[in-house]
């Protein structure tokens, strides 16, 4: 039960730790998407149906995708700034 509640405090926790730095409109939805794995965590402590888990594991790899997306962008410019490219994948 631990390692649930984890998955989802830690991706909560990313998600508004990078909504700080967020630059697009995409990467403003790490706040709304935070706050609704929040709600969730609140309602799973009540109520215990499983019909909202697929899209609470959708929001988790939003979360996920998106921060990746802004590191990817940080390391680029970063390079870039030093004068040499990533390599291509």
């Amino acid at each position: 039960f631990g390692v649930f509640l984890a998955l989802f405090a830690v991706s909560i926790w990313i998600g508004l730790r990078y909504y700080r730095t967020a630059r697009t409109e995409e990467e403003q939805l790490l706040a709304p998407l935070a706050i609704g794995l929040l709600n969730f965590l609140v309602v799973k402590s009540v109520m215990s149906t499983e019909i909202n888990m697929p899209i609470v594991f959708i929001m988790v790899g939003a979360i996920v995708g998106i921060v990746w997306r802004q590191q990817r962008k940080a390391a680029a410019a970063g390079t870039a700034a030093a004068g040499t490219a990533l390599p291509a994948t």
